[in-house]
């Protein structure tokens, strides 16, 4: 007789090897015999497929039977391609469960459910097959045996890839300079290949280009600015295709600071023992500062010398050549140089040396000038040319005889010409005499007699001669005596002192109050202009301005005062809004006045000490100027020279 002795409970032989020639039989039935039961043997938690080199697995095995209360099992992973060799391994724990050799983990206890974990193969290897034996039991001669299989594929390769960036991702230049930026490719699923790049959404004027992965933006001196730009960067490896953005941002191209040099006028002549100037003006670009410029003196033969005055608040030196009584007669070309730290920059001047004996004579053609006034309007101005029998010379023209006559300009350069103005306003019939004189240094001066005749007279209050010959002598007070300068007669031009258009005074019965309007309308021709000429004035000008009617002409340019000094020199004072404006005493008027010494009021500067041989007062701006032309119209009153007011030369009363 033979014992049997159960082993239901302790497998102690364990479950039989994987037959991959029979992969699907139970590997329990050599030791117990039994059939299929009622229940069930599953596996859970494997996935549809699984990734080579994977992370592992868990799984459970169930076996679904309630016949009986000892539960045991074996799952075998085998490749589908090969069902000899294993695929993956188990890591097993508790229930009994051991790791078997030959890919195979098997386990038993009185737990009808058993947990491990799986780890896929490290290689492809294509479809694994999962093969589960179980087994409910209570002694090797009473069982439920149980059989299942499960298949988990191999998951598709994943696609190498990459993705881009860009850093940084925010980039600024100025037009013709360059920015930069770095691509970042970052490979995934083994990508290796090589990206290409390209740029797209550039503004105007700025180029890309790439160097490996660095990005170049360059933007020309003309680049579109403003910003922030997205600029789409595209990153190419054969199929594969990945975009990252650059904002750009364009600014202005800093200005580099510096400056250039100029000289008005840029011909000087003068004459053995005098001087000429010429003002040298710096123009600063950027944030360059004019007052650091140093003049270097030009080379100067024997008997010239050249001094710069102190650059003014404008940027403007007065150049003085003065020539010795011994310098020579020439005409040369000197370079004017500005130095400023390591700039530096030069400009030209002209200059002529005369003879210093008078070899030459000025000529004025007509040589005489007759004007008629029968009453109505106003005898028209007279041309008057100025020409020399030798070379071009400066020349000052001044009127003489009675305030009634003026000339205008005060001064120019030969061959030119000056308009002679003759005004019979509140002046008694008879003829009158006066004379032009034109003068210049080293030539032999000109007088052109004049003559007025009047016929018939309007004037019924306060009339006179004008201070003419036939009409009384001047009385030396300074006097304004309108000018119109119209060669074309167009009559669209006027100049007239009017009663009671002045500033109030508290004697009207004896002052009149006159204004003086100076207009020039739409249709005056080119080049016509009005004013008053200063007269009985001598010495130095140190005060200089005048009131005018609100609303009225105050530009920049109009009126402006041109006064002329012995030594020739033409300073432009004004116009009007560059002096110090303010409320006049009475409301409606304003006063101007302009501070001779600076050089963005009078151009040249007019120095202390410096004799006047000239002073006009000029309106040359129509209502195309603009509006702040005023439509070409001024009244004008209390001419101020030296803390004295000019008066009228002549007036049209306005009584009945």
């Amino acid at each position: 007789m033979q014992l049997q002795v159960p082993t239901v409970s302790a497998f102690p032989g364990g479950a039989g090897s994987f037959n991959p020639s029979s992969p699907t039989a139970n590997v329990c039935a050599g030791c117990h015999s039994g059939m299929a039961g009622t229940g069930s043997a599953t596996i859970s938690g494997l996935p549809a497929s699984y990734t080579p080199g994977g992370a592992a697995i868990p799984v459970t095995v169930a076996v679904n039977d309630s016949n009986f209360s000892t539960w045991g099992y074996q799952l075998s992973a085998r490749l589908a391609s090969n069902l000899n060799t294993q695929a993956g391994t188990f890591t097993a724990a508790g229930n009994n469960a051991a790791n078997v050799s030959g890919g195979s983990v098997q386990g038993s206890g009185s737990s009808s459910t058993f947990s491990f974990t799986w780890t896929p193969p490290a290689t492809a290897a294509g479809t694994v097959n999962f093969y589960l034996t179980g087994l409910a039991t209570s002694s090797t001669n009473n069982n439920d045996l149980y059989s299942t299989t499960s298949t988990v594929s191999q998951a598709a390769a994943a696609t190498p890839d990459f993705s881009l960036a860009a850093s940084p991702s925010s980039v600024s230049v100025a037009q013709g300079a360059i920015g930069s930026s770095t691509m970042t490719v970052t490979p995934s699923n083994g990508f290796t290949g090589t990206v290409t790049y390209s740029a797209s959404g550039l503004p105007s004027g700025v180029t890309a280009s790439f160097s490996g992965n660095t990005l170049t933006l360059t933007a020309s001196s003309t680049a579109t600015t403003g910003g922030p730009t997205a600029v789409t960067i595209t990153g190419t490896s054969g199929t594969l295709s990945h975009t990252t953005m650059v904002n750009l941002t364009v600014s202005a191209a800093a200005v580099t600071p510096n400056f250039s040099l100029s000289a008005s006028p840029s011909s000087v002549t003068v004459v053995p023992g005098s001087s000429g100037s010429t003002t040298i003006t710096i123009t600063p670009t950027g944030s360059f500062n004019d007052s650091t410029v140093s003049f270097s003196p030009p080379g100067l033969p024997t008997g010239l010398s050249a001094t710069f005055g102190a650059i003014s608040s404008t940027g403007t030196s007065k150049l003085t050549i003065s020539a010795t009584s011994s310098a020579a007669p020439m005409t040369i070309g000197v370079t004017v140089t500005g130095t400023s730290g390591s700039l530096s920059h030069s400009t030209s001047v002209n200059i002529n040396v005369s003879s210093s004996t008078t070899s030459s004579a000025l000529a004025a053609a007509p040589t005489s000038l007759s004007f008629k006034y029968a009453g109505g309007s106003m005898p028209a101005s007279q041309r008057l040319t100025v020409s020399d029998s030798s070379e071009a010379v400066s020349f000052s023209a001044s009127a003489s005889g009675g305030s009634w006559l003026s000339v205008s300009p005060g001064s120019g350069t030969t061959s030119g010409a000056v308009m002679v103005s003759a005004n019979p306003s509140r002046m008694s019939a008879g003829t009158y005499t006066g004379s032009v004189q034109l003068s210049a240094s080293g030539a032999t001066g000109a007088s052109v007699p004049v003559t007025l005749t009047i016929t018939s007279s309007t004037c019924t209050d306060d009339c006179g001669g004008g201070g003419g010959s036939g009409g009384g002598g001047s009385t030396g007070t300074i006097t304004a005596q309108p000018y119109i300068y119209d060669p074309n007669s167009s009559g669209a031009v006027t100049a007239v002192w009017i009663d009671r258009l002045g500033m109030l005074t508290n004697n009207q019965s004896t002052t009149h109050d006159p204004g003086l309007i100076l207009s020039k309308n739409a249709g005056a021709p080119s080049g016509t202009l009005v004013g008053a000429t200063i007269h009985n004035f001598a010495g130095s000008l140190t005060e200089l301005g005048f009131d005018y009617r609100s609303g009225g002409q105050c530009t920049t340019t109009s009126p402006r005062f041109i006064v002329v000094t012995t030594d020739n020199i033409t300073h432009v004072v004004g116009g009007c809004s560059k002096g110090t404006v303010t409320a006049a005493p009475m409301a409606g008027w304003n006063r101007v006045r302009f501070n001779l010494a600076e050089t963005s009021q009078a151009n040249p500067a007019i120095t202390p000490g410096e004799t006047v041989s000239s002073i006009t007062l000029v309106l040359d701006l129509g209502p195309e100027a603009g509006t702040p032309a005023a439509g070409g119209l001024v009244v004008i009153d209390n001419i101020y020279i030296n803390n004295t007011y000019a008066v009228p030369s002549t007036r049209i009363s306005s009584d009945n």
